[in-house]
């Protein structure tokens, strides 16, 4: 989490059309959750790297973190507008997408900032 606190250090004045967070879960206890990269919070400072239009595409094979991660969009004035329970392989899987998907689905969540 340290190093997505210091973003701002890394991409000075970058806005991107989108941006992909995939992963596993690494806080899975409740009193952990406020450390996870899709929680509010994280998700409010992606906002200063995307552009108007941008998307967070989000991938993970945890399915508890992917229903909490429906409620951290919501939370956090995003709109999930494409999710999938089950990704099929694609050319753009990580190489950790393509081991895990031996061992379970890949769940993707694609959400985009609400302008309202």
């Amino acid at each position: 989490m340290d190093d997505a606190e210091k973003l701002n250090e890394y991409l000075v004045d970058v806005k991107v059309d989108n941006l992909h967070l995939n992963f596993s879960d690494p806080w899975p206890k409740k009193k952990h959750h406020k450390r996870r990269l899709t929680y509010p919070t994280m998700l409010n400072q992606y906002k200063n790297y995307l552009k108007k239009d941008g998307k967070i595409i989000f991938r993970t094979d945890h399915a508890d973190l992917f229903v909490d991660s429906f409620q951290y969009f919501n939370e956090a004035s995003f709109i999930v507008s494409d999710c999938n329970w089950a990704l099929a392989p694609s050319d753009y899987m990580t190489e950790y997408e393509v081991k895990k998907r031996v061992s379970g689905p890949i769940y993707q969540l694609i959400a985009e900032q609400n302008h309202d």
